[in-house]
C-alpha cells in the first residue's frame, strides 16, 4: 500500500475530515486529508443500549482505575448527541468536548512537529500543494529526530500612532519589516500597497513557520483589521486562506505555524518584561541602546526615518533568532503534548499537561477523558519552607532533590484512585493513572538522555535530544501542580495536598537526618535543603536518603558566601564557580525600579564577593546620593507593575491602575496583563497621588528624594539589615557620606 512520510506542521479541521499539512521527505510542502468523524464514551445507566447513536461500539473502559462496560458512540457534533444522550437518562458522557482535530491527535497517536507515516494515495494538488488521500492508517515515525529544512520568515510590522498606543481603526501600518534568515526588506509606501505586498512576499517565500513578537496579541489582529479596512484580501494562509482566532488565544493560519515568540517569556522567569529587547538581552544577543517607545513612532517617522526602519528590521531579526535557539524546544514540546507547535507556547502550563494526560488516557491507560466543568479552587497547604538563619553564611551545599514532586507521586501511588478525599491513601493498589502517566514521561526522559549521549557532540541528533528531555522534564514537574488546578478535567486538590503533605514529611526527616550527622541546616524550601559543606556528612546523608526514602538527591551547588533576610524565599549567595544568584529580592522582581535593583545587585556584589560590610555601605551611600543628585537616566526610574484585573478594579490606592486609567483616557489601548510603567513626580499627596506615565515626566518634576529614600535605600538596607545595618543608618546625613556609620 503507498505511504506518505512528511513532518507535521499543522492540523485543520475539514467537512468530514481532518486535513494535514506538512513537509514531505523529499522536500515537498503537502496535505494529507483523513475522513474522521469524531468520538464520544457513554457508560450507560442500566436498559440503555445502541438506541443513542447509529454507530455505536461496545468497549471497554475505566473510571478512575475502575473497569465499565462502555458506548463509543460516532457522531458529527458530540457535543449535541451528548447532551441529548444526558437529556434522556442514558447514562454518563466523557470526551464530548473535543475539537475534531484534536481528538484525532489524540486517537491516533500523532505528534505535531515531528515526523508521521500516512497509508495515503495522490489525489491530485489542493490549493497548488500535492494532496494525498488516506488509504489507511497513520501513525507516528518513532525514532526520527531531526526536522526538515523548514522556511521560516519573521516580520514587524510600524504603526504611525501619535502619543498614543496605536489603534487599528485610527493609525495606519507605514512599514512592515521581513527577515528569511538570510537578507531583510522593510515594505514601505502607501498602507494599501504595503498590505498588498506583504501577502504577495509571504505566498512567494511560502514560508513553513512565520515569526513574530506579539503576533497573536497585537500584529494578525491589527493588520487584518487594517486590510478590511484598505479593501485587501489578507490571505496569508496557504491556500489563499486569512488568519483567524482559534484556541488559547491564538491566532491559525492554515498550512503554517504562527510562533509568537512574546509567548515564550512565560517559560523565562528572569524576564521581568514583556518586551523584545528584555527576551533578546536575555538570550544573550545584541540590543539597540535606545528603543524607541510607541509614542515616539510618529515624530520619528518624520525626522529620522531610516533609524526607525532600522530598528524595525533588527526587530523582525531578533524574532527569528529568537526563534532559531528555541525550537528545538518549542517541537519537542508540541510532540509529547500532542499540541501543535504554534498552540504550544500559547497554552497555559495546564493546558499543555492535560493534552499529554488525554493521550496517555486514551492510547495507553483506556481511561475516560472527564469533560470540563468549573470547579471551585480549594487551597491547600504547600511544600515545607524553613525559616532561614539571617545573617551571612559561608561555605553552604544546597542539596537538591531529583524531581521531588513526581518522585513521590511514583513511589508511593498518589493519585485520584488511590488518594481518599481525607488525604488517606489505599495501599496495595495497582499503580494509579498520575504514576503510569509520570513513569512514561521519565522512561522517555531517560531514553532521550541515552541516545543523546550515544549521539557525536554538536550533531543535530544531540541538539533535539537534549531540547526532548528539558521538555520532558518540563511536564512532568508540572503534575502536581496540574492536580491542584481549578480548570483541569481532574482536578484533585486532595491528591494535591497528599503530595505536597509527603514533601513535608521529607524534608522534615532530612533536615532532622543532617541535624544528627552534625551538619548545620541554614535554610530549608520545598525540594533543598541548604547545610554546612562537610563532604563526608553530605555522603553519609545522601547515602541515608537513597537507603532509607528510597529517593534521589544531589549537591546542586555550593555557595562560597549566601545572605539570608529574615523572610522566607530571599536570599543571594555566590557559587564556587563565581556565578551570583539572587532569589525573592528587589533586584530580581519586576515592581521595583531599575536603580533599585541595579544598587541592590551592586551592594551584594560587594558582601558577598569581598566580605566588607563597610565596603557594602559605601556602595549603597554613592548609590543614594547620585539618585538624589539627579544623576540616573529617567528610564531605570521607572516602575513596572503587571495589571492583573482591568484598573477600575482595583481598590483606589494602586499606583499602576490609576495611572492605567490616565493611559486610558489619553486614549491608549491598556489591557489585562499589560505592564504598566510609572514614575513618582514631585508634589503633595500619596505616592498613588503622584504616579503618571513614564512617558510624560521630565526630569525636573521627578520626585528624587522618593527614588533615594524609598526605592535605593530601602532596598539596599533589605540586604544590610541581615548583618546589622538598618536604614536609618544609609540616610544619615543625607547619604553623603561615611561619617554618620563610622561615627
Amino acid at each position: 500500500m503507498p505511504e506518505v512520510r512528511f513532518w507535521l506542521l499543522d492540523v485543520a479541521s475539514g467537512e468530514g475530515t481532518v486535513d494535514l499539512w506538512g513537509v514531505a521527505e523529499g522536500g515537498e510542502r503537502v496535505v494529507v486529508s483523513f475522513p474522521f468523524t469524531p468520538y464520544f464514551y457513554l457508560v450507560p445507566s442500566r436498559g440503555a443500549g445502541r438506541e443513542v447513536g447509529a454507530r455505536v461500539e461496545e468497549v471497554e473502559r475505566f473510571r478512575l482505575g475502575r473497569p465499565l462496560r462502555c458506548l463509543r458512540i460516532y457522531a458529527d457534533d458530540t457535543a449535541r448527541a451528548a447532551e441529548d444522550a444526558l437529556r434522556r437518562g442514558l447514562g454518563d458522557a466523557y470526551g464530548y468536548d473535543l475539537r475534531r482535530a484534536d481528538l484525532f491527535l489524540i486517537s491516533t497517536g500523532l505528534r505535531p512537529g515531528s515526523w508521521a507515516v500516512a497509508e495515503a494515495e495522490r489525489a491530485g494538488e489542493l490549493w497548488g500543494y500535492p494532496a494525498y488521500r488516506a488509504t489507511g492508517s497513520v501513525r507516528a515515525e518513532e525514532g526520527r529526530v531531526a526536522a526538515p529544512d523548514l522556511r521560516v520568515v519573521s516580520f514587524n510590522p510600524t504603526y504611525l500612532a501619535r502619543r498614543a498606543s496605536p489603534r487599528p481603526d485610527r493609525d495606519p501600518v507605514v512599514a512592515i519589516s521581513l527577515y528569511d534568515g538570510s537578507s531583510s526588506r522593510t515594505l514601505i509606501g502607501d498602507e494599501r500597497s504595503i498590505l498588498e505586498s506583504f501577502v504577495e512576499y509571504l505566498a512567494r517565500a511560502d514560508p513553513d513557520v512565520v515569526v513574530s513578537f506579539q503576533g497573536n496579541r497585537v500584529h494578525w489582529d491589527y493588520l487584518s483589521r487594517r486590510a478590511r479596512a484598505a479593501g485587501v484580501r489578507f490571505s496569508v494562509g496557504r491556500g489563499g486562506s486569512e488568519p483567524h482566532g482559534s484556541v488559547y488565544g491564538h491566532v491559525s493560519i492554515r498550512g503554517r505555524v504562527n510562533l509568537d515568540v512574546s509567548e515564550f517569556v512565560e517559560e523565562v522567569p528572569e524576564v521581568k518584561l514583556e518586551r523584545l529587547e528584555e527576551l533578546a538581552r536575555y538570550m544573550g544577543m545584541s540590543v539597540p541602546e535606545e528603543a524607541p517607545e510607541d509614542y515616539e513612532v510618529g515624530d520619528l517617522w518624520e525626522s529620522d526615518r531610516a533609524a526607525l526602519i532600522s530598528y524595525s528590521e533588527w526587530r523582525a531579526r531578533a524574532a527569528l533568532e529568537i526563534f532559531s535557539a528555541i525550537s528545538d524546544y518549542v517541537f519537542s514540546l508540541s510532540a509529547i503534548t500532542g499540541m501543535p507547535p504554534d498552540h504550544v507556547l500559547t497554552a497555559a502550563t495546564g493546558f499543555k499537561v492535560e493534552n499529554y494526560l488525554m493521550r496517555f488516557a486514551e492510547l495507553e491507560a483506556r481511561e475516560l477523558i472527564p469533560p470540563r466543568r468549573e470547579s471551585a479552587h480549594m487551597t491547600y497547604q504547600g511544600g515545607m519552607v524553613l525559616q532561614p538563619e539571617p545573617g551571612l553564611h559561608h561555605d553552604v551545599a544546597v542539596l537538591d532533590f531529583k524531581s521531588m514532586y513526581p518522585s513521590i507521586i511514583i513511589k508511593y501511588n498518589l493519585s485520584l484512585e488511590t488518594v481518599r478525599e481525607d488525604g488517606t491513601i489505599e495501599e496495595g493498589r495497582e499503580p494509579g493513572f498520575l504514576p503510569r502517566a509520570l513513569e512514561r514521561l521519565l522512561e522517555e526522559r531517560a531514553r532521550a538522555r541515552s541516545e543523546a549521549e550515544r549521539s557525536p557532540e554538536g550533531s543535530t541528533e544531540r541538539r533535539v535530544l537534549e531540547a526532548k528531555q528539558r521538555a520532558l522534564k518540563r511536564i512532568a514537574n508540572a503534575i502536581y501542580g496540574y492536580t491542584g488546578w481549578s480548570g483541569a478535567r481532574w482536578y484533585a486538590p486532595h491528591v494535591a495536598a497528599a503530595i505536597t503533605a509527603k514533601g513535608r514529611e521529607i524534608i522534615s526527616s532530612v533536615i532532622s537526618k543532617a541535624r544528627g550527622l552534625g551538619l548545620r541546616v541554614i535554610y530549608g524550601d520545598t525540594d533543598s535543603v541548604f547545610v554546612s559543606n562537610d563532604a563526608r556528612k553530605i555522603d553519609e546523608l545522601l547515602g541515608w536518603i537513597s537507603s532509607e526514602l528510597g529517593l534521589e538527591v544531589k549537591v546542586e551547588k555550593v555557595y562560597v558566601n549566601v545572605l539570608f533576610t529574615e523572610a522566607k524565599k530571599r536570599y543571594a549567595g555566590v557559587t564556587a564557580d563565581g556565578r551570583l544568584d539572587v532569589v525573592g529580592l528587589e533586584a530580581v522582581r519586576g515592581d521595583w525600579s531599575g536603580v533599585a535593583k541595579r544598587a541592590q545587585v551592586e551592594v551584594l556584589e560587594v558582601l558577598l564577593r569581598e566580605g566588607s560590610v563597610e565596603r557594602a555601605v559605601e556602595r549603597a551611600r554613592e548609590w543614594i546620593r547620585r539618585v538624589r543628585s539627579g544623576d540616573v537616566p529617567l528610564r531605570d526610574l521607572v516602575i513596572w507593575k503587571q495589571l492583573t484585573k482591568p484598573p477600575e478594579d482595583y481598590e483606589a490606592t494602586a499606583a499602576h491602575a490609576i495611572v492605567a486609567k490616565r493611559m486610558r483616557e489619553a486614549g491608549w489601548d491598556v489591557r489585562v496583563g499589560d505592564k504598566v510603567g510609572f514614575l513618582v513626580v514631585r508634589g503633595p499627596g500619596r505616592i498613588y497621588e503622584r504616579a503618571r506615565p513614564y512617558f510624560e515626566v521630565t526630569s525636573d518634576q521627578v520626585d528624587w528624594d522618593y527614588y533615594a529614600d524609598k526605592q535605593v535605600a530601602a532596598a539596599c538596607a533589605r540586604i544590610l539589615e541581615a548583618v546589622g545595618v538598618d536604614e536609618s543608618r544609609l540616610l544619615a546625613a543625607g547619604g553623603r557620606g561615611l561619617e554618620a556609620f563610622f561615627g
